[in-house]
């Protein structure tokens, strides 16, 4: 299952440059490992362009450690697609977009239109 959700852009930026490898959710979707997530940018009044691409690899689901009804989970394969790059990806060369190492949008991301979440 794919959940798309909002992240804010300093906690885009951190989870895009690898600081950050986790999020801290309220589990009102029953997040499990196996499970995809779309993080869409929002910046406060509408969405930008950029996303991340990532799978849950561990669900922390604990309330020694969680606040009560709130799972901390573990990104893996984090692929982070933002068009208003100047380069392409290593698999198809288009420019803008791709912008990982690992895996290609290609033209298929152009028309990507997710449903709302949130």
């Amino acid at each position: 299952m794919t959940h798309v959700i909002k992240i804010s852009p300093q906690y885009f930026d951190d989870v895009a440059n690898k600081i950050k490898p986790f999020e801290v959710r309220y589990n009102d979707r029953n997040y499990k490992v196996g499970d995809s997530l779309h993080l869409r940018e929002f910046d406060g009044e509408k969405y930008t362009p950029r996303s991340i691409f990532a799978n849950i690899s561990y669900v922390l689901d604990d309330e020694k450690y969680c606040k009560a009804g709130y799972v901390i989970m573990a990104l893996s394969k984090v692929r982070v697609y933002d068009p208003r790059k100047e380069r392409g990806c290593n698999t198809c060369k288009h420019r803008n977009h791709c912008t990982f190492e690992t895996q290609c949008f290609g033209a298929n991301m152009e028309n990507y239109e997710p449903e709302e979440d949130e």
